[in-house]
């Protein structure tokens, strides 16, 4: 792990910064593809997926490194079925882990989100990705006992100097509300 010489560069994302995201992916190793799109996939699958996305729709944020050419880090959140809530998803360059990158990227992209009307961003991850477990405790959100997801509102939505956090309603968490069990 190389720290960065300078603060990143984070800003939202647009459709000229699909071949940045593209390269940001495909730079990705097994482990690291497995942690951020749940599966080991190949190439052909990121490039698909990269291609697929709409920044229109999606709330992209990403780091640059010092030179603005290189993106080290990416923060997406989608919209769900859900009314109102997000999934977000990060994957920081193994260089410039646990240099605070991650939170500053979600942090961001939890700001426009709220900003934009939602109420809520679901995360979802593997119970032995510590590193996005230890990003979603800093944030104070609420994490599932089964430690496979965790969901945070806009209503105690972190500032850039809180960490606080609460959950959108008496409903188990990561149980989308057109989802919801009888006993909710």
């Amino acid at each position: 792990m190389t720290a960065p010489t300078t603060t990143p560069l984070i800003r939202r994302l647009q459709e000229q910064d699909i071949p940045h995201i593209e390269s940001h992916y495909l730079r990705l190793g097994p482990e690291d593809r497995r942690a951020r799109f749940g599966a080991a996939i190949g190439d052909d699958v990121i490039i698909g997926y990269v291609r697929r996305l709409d920044p229109a729709r999606a709330t992209l944020v990403g780091a640059f490194d010092e030179t603005g050419e290189r993106l080290v880090g990416i923060a997406e959140a989608q919209p769900t079925q859900a009314l109102h809530r997000v999934e977000i998803a990060i994957s920081v360059d193994a260089s410039v882990r646990h240099c605070g990158i991650g939170l500053r990227l979600v942090r961001s992209t939890l700001a426009i989100v709220f900003a934009e009307g939602n109420r809520a961003a679901e995360f979802f991850f593997a119970a032995d990705n510590r590193s996005i477990l230890g990003l979603v405790r800093a944030l104070g959100a609420w994490i599932s006992p089964r430690m496979d997801c965790a969901e945070i509102s806009s209503l105690a939505a972190p500032s850039p100097r809180s960490t606080g956090g609460a959950r959108l309603s008496g409903m188990p968490a990561c149980v989308p509300a057109w989802r919801a069990p009888a006993w909710a």
